[in-house]
């Protein structure tokens, strides 16, 4: 997810939710904590691990 980009993961988590029902949110609200901390993976320096 890291090298993908997290802004992308949660917009492509965001779409299978609106498709499917019963899809767990907890990943999704993790998701959004993290990009609002600037923590958007490899293009920033930090995601799940950091990159310096």
């Amino acid at each position: 997810m890291d090298a993908v980009g997290l802004d992308v993961v949660l917009s492509i988590e965001e779409n299978y939710a609106q498709h499917r029902i019963g899809l767990p949110e907890g990943p999704r609200i993790l998701l959004k904590k993290m990009i609002a901390e600037g923590r958007l993976g490899v293009k920033s320096g930090q995601g799940f691990y950091d990159y310096q």
